[in-house]
């Protein structure tokens, strides 16, 4: 333990008699280190500077204020405790420190000895609490500094993914897409992909990678580059059926699987734009939904998680699309979009069915885009209690036949 130190403030010339003699009655231990100095001098150090003092004994005599007043605010500054013996012809400081006690010059020795050992207590158990308050602060400032770190690498794994996103959908004569896409966090375990397949064949796939954070967002961008569309044979370029392109996407995803983020979910629509035909194969993922103003049919496949099992099989349906219709596929985030009115926990619903048939039905009695029904369904989330903390994230893709809006305009 450090040996403690008084510093004592006294006009040039005063006798040390008094404090020699307080000090030879010390209670415990050794008796303190102590230093002699004046006001003028102390007064005298650099603004802001915080010296060690210690306990500082001032012994106010008949001289002026304001040497008193400039060591008074140096001692609360540098947060010293102060014991002040005043002479009967000394001038009071106009303030005084809750750190300060003041005592009559004449004060019986034992007395002064006991308040300054007191007052070297008190500034030991100070600086202990100035130690563990700068560590602290030290503590904070490493935190900081890591969560700037980690700020900085999420905005730019943030901006990594939305370089893999669609910069927009691709456009077609007879077809109409849209698209809501809310992650959760930075970076999002949902991926989409539109592309124009050739002059009348569009594929459209949605995943959701298992987990949130960088590791699922790394795993969606795996997905879009591992998915294949066509493959090169004798005749020319074939296009895969939704079910082949599921298939090999998930051999590839097993062959490479070390971890649950190697696990997704996934659903992969091709369209054929004249004909209005729609075949998708679904992998563990929720089913397609064809909406209309009168009813909601989804369209269940046979299929795993992908990533699980490399010879799993993947079946498809083939259903068309009418005018009036409004294709929905989407991610589990919009089953958690609208809890239960009473449910804290915010658990997964079926009330995103009976919002999205209510959205249709208004949507198509009117002419808006389709780009019109996706606002509807975000503005639909944002009124839900508890939206602007999502549990999870939130996509969902919507096709609709051109037709549909060209019919109702007519």
């Amino acid at each position: 333990m450090r040996q403690p130190k008084i510093t004592v403030v006294a006009p040039r010339g005063q006798s040390r008699d008094g404090v020699e003699r307080a000090l030879e009655r010390w209670p415990c231990g050794a008796p303190p280190i102590v230093g002699w100095t004046t006001p003028d001098d102390l007064a005298a150090a650099p603004q802001g500077a915080r010296p060690d003092l210690g306990v500082l004994l001032i012994l106010c005599g008949p001289v002026g204020r304001e040497p008193v007043e400039r060591v008074l605010e140096l001692a609360d500054r540098a947060g010293a405790p102060v014991l002040v013996l005043r002479g009967p012809n000394c001038t009071a400081p106009a303030h005084m420190p809750p750190s300060a006690i003041a005592l009559p010059f004449g004060s019986d020795p034992a007395l002064v000895c006991g308040v300054l050992a007191g007052l070297v207590a008190q500034a030991g158990a100070t600086d202990e609490a100035r130690a563990e308050l700068a560590a602290m602060h030290s503590a904070q400032r490493s935190a900081r500094n890591e969560l700037d770190r980690l700020h900085e690498e999420l905005q730019t794994a943030s901006r990594v993914q939305a370089e893999f996103m669609p910069k927009s959908l691709p456009a077609m004569d007879g077809l109409d897409l849209s698209v809501l896409f809310r992650p959760c966090g930075y970076v999002s375990g949902d991926v989409y992909d539109v592309r124009a397949l050739d002059e009348r064949r569009v594929g459209v796939f949605l995943a959701d990678a298992m987990g949130h954070g960088v590791p699922a967002a790394l795993m969606t961008l795996a997905l879009c580059r591992l998915l294949p569309t066509r493959e090169s044979t004798p005749a020319g370029a074939r296009l895969l059926e939704p079910a082949e392109a599921m298939a090999r996407l998930n051999a590839a995803l097993a062959e490479h699987a070390t971890t649950t983020s190697n696990f997704a979910t996934a659903v992969y629509a091709l369209i054929d734009v004249p004909t209005r035909r729609v075949t998708v194969c679904g992998a563990g993922h929720p089913p397609p939904l064809r909406i209309s103003a009168s009813r909601r049919c989804a369209f269940e496949t046979q299929g795993p998680v992908l990533g699980v099992f490399d010879d799993a099989e993947f079946d498809q349906v083939e259903f068309p699309l009418a005018p009036g219709d409004a294709l929905v596929l989407h991610t589990d985030g919009l089953e958690l979009a609208f809890p239960a009115s009473d449910d804290a926990l915010r658990r997964p619903t079926d009330n995103y069915l009976a919002r999205l048939d209510a959205l249709v039905r208004e949507w198509s009695r009117g002419t808006a885009p389709l780009g019109e029904l996706t606002s509807m369904l975000a503005g639909a989330i944002d009124e839900q209690a508890g939206s602007l903390r999502q549990g999870d994230d939130v996509t969902a893709l919507v096709i609709a036949p051109r037709a549909a809006v060209a019919s109702e305009a007519a």
